[in-house]
């Protein structure tokens, strides 16, 4: 899905902006079309998002996909090893959320 990032970063603006109509130019475009058939087979193709609120799109996108899967964080670091096929990167992933875990024990203390 090129048309939404890269292998290491996903960005969905460019894919939000064409489906509320802010890219017109893009809406024949085949890596749009692709990603919104994955969209609607997952469903979030029909996603609420407004233009009447300080977040940014990509943040509304990312607020409705975790509340239409419901993610739990212990549930997406049980997943990691679907989520990241390389080794090495789930190694530096783990590495992270253990860091941000001890953040949030550092700033509850």
């Amino acid at each position: 899905m090129k048309f939404v990032g890269t292998k290491t970063s996903l960005n969905f603006s460019t894919y939000v902006m064409t489906k509320t109509g802010y890219r017109p130019e893009l809406e024949n475009d085949e890596g749009y079309l692709a990603t919104d058939r994955v969209m609607t087979a997952i469903g979030m193709n029909k996603v609420g998002l407004s233009k009447l609120t300080a977040e940014d799109f990509e943040s509304q996108f990312w607020g409705n996909f975790d509340s239409l899967f419901e993610l739990k964080e212990l549930e997406m670091k049980e997943e990691l090893p679907n989520f990241i096929t390389d080794s090495s990167s789930q190694m530096q992933a783990q590495a992270y959320l253990d860091g941000a875990e001890e953040t949030t024990k550092q700033l509850s203390a």
